[in-house]
């Protein structure tokens, strides 16, 4: 029972770890991704000077 227990306890530690990690690049995500909107909000304002 005390290695059944272990075992559990590794694989909820595992799937922490994934949740977490999965979070971060989903973050960083997020933030490529307003980044590219504000370039690209810059990108057609110049494009739009231009004209």
């Amino acid at each position: 029972m005390i290695i059944k227990e272990n075992f559990v306890q590794r694989l909820l530690a595992l799937q922490l770890i994934i949740i977490l990690r999965f979070l971060i690049v989903w973050l960083n995500y997020c933030q490529l991704l307003k980044h590219l909107r504000r370039g690209l909000d810059l990108v057609r304002m110049i494009f739009i000077l231009s004209i």
